[in-house]
């Protein structure tokens, strides 16, 4: 959801008082309270600057300077919650996820969907999903963290929604030497309860994603049963606004992230 959360508002001074929408789907506040907690949380990631710190750090083994950009990382985690925590405690939610949704992986459109003018064939695409989140992506290469082959894979096409030079951030940060086998080969307890905050801070996010999800995604998608999109309501039950399978995934995504704490 990233390239769309940047995409869709007016460019003024970042502050949730004064941004608004181009455009919105059925839902006034609702809708716009969903993309503009979605802004925030990514803008609150980008004190994570950390994980260019500690990329420059490794080059020399700079064991203190790894540990600092750790500890920036973890902050920007911890804001990140804290500011997705907006979500119910100030804009009150309401959004049907139909409108959010995309047609990929959907039961209702399984040829695609065909836009007139613009290309000869169908064209599938995901909805908005957290797995568009350039930074989320961005500390799960920093901080190694390794999921299943079907999991990457989505995670892998998901970077195709996002803006190009992110998507270039989070390959360089991919192909660098993995972070948690360099601090498992030191002698640093110090670097590694900083690399544990870390993944277990991003444990918390994703954590709080779940039970967002639960709240704003699988609950309204079962009262969508009674309209005339009730296989989207399914469906979403199901897969998701990204067309991923929605709770399975989401749980798993958690427990890999868990996988890399170190003991």
């Amino acid at each position: 959801m990233s390239d769309t959360s940047l995409i869709c508002f007016q460019n003024i001074i970042f502050k949730n008082r004064n941004m608004d929408l181009i455009f919105s789907f059925p839902g006034g506040e609702s809708c716009r309270g969903f993309f503009i907690v979605s802004l925030l949380v990514e803008m609150a990631a980008s004190s994570g600057i950390g994980a260019l710190e500690v990329m420059h750090a490794m080059k020399s083994s700079d064991v203190a300077g790894i540990q600092n950009g750790l500890v920036k990382v973890t902050q920007s985690l911890k804001k990140m919650k804290e500011t997705f925590k907006l979500m119910h405690s100030k804009f009150k939610l309401n959004l049907s996820p139909i409108f959010v949704s995309g047609w990929r992986d959907n039961p209702m459109l399984p040829n695609g969907l065909l836009y007139e003018g613009v290309s000869t064939e169908p064209m599938f695409l995901s909805g908005g999903s957290a797995a568009q989140s350039s930074a989320i992506q961005c500390f799960d290469a920093l901080l190694s963290i390794q999921h299943d082959d079907e999991t990457g894979a989505f995670l892998t096409r998901m970077r195709d929604y996002m803006p190009p030079a992110h998507c270039q951030l989070i390959e360089t940060l991919s192909a660098r030497p993995s972070l948690r086998d360099l601090i498992l080969s030191c002698s640093s307890s110090d670097l590694c309860q900083a690399y544990n905050s870390c993944v277990s801070a991003m444990v918390d996010l994703r954590s709080y994603h779940l039970f967002a999800v639960q709240k704003y995604i699988v609950g309204p998608g079962n009262r969508t049963m009674g309209c005339p999109l009730r296989g989207v309501g399914t469906m979403l039950n199901d897969k998701g606004t990204g067309g991923s399978n929605l709770m399975g995934f989401l749980k798993g995504v958690c427990n890999t992230t868990k996988k890399a704490l170190i003991s």
